[in-house]
């Protein structure tokens, strides 16, 4: 449960270009942006900076269902 609202609350970090993805790691509970990588991608199979990069978001509801 936790892991799904630190990806959750990622996703939404990660529209803020202004931030790294280790930043984000930090807020959202990660020790650090390597790890919370590895989590997110087994979630969504895709990395951080990938999604970041994608011109549509996956909604918060598909990742709740996968894990």
């Amino acid at each position: 449960y936790l892991t799904n609202m630190r990806i959750n609350a990622s996703i939404e970090l990660l529209k803020n270009k202004n931030l790294t993805i280790d930043e984000i790691a930090l807020k959202v509970g990660f020790s650090n942006g390597n790890y919370f990588g590895k989590v997110f991608r087994s979630y969504l199979d895709i990395s951080p900076g990938e999604y970041r990069n994608t011109k549509s978001f996956i909604t918060v509801d598909h990742l709740i269902g996968n894990h």
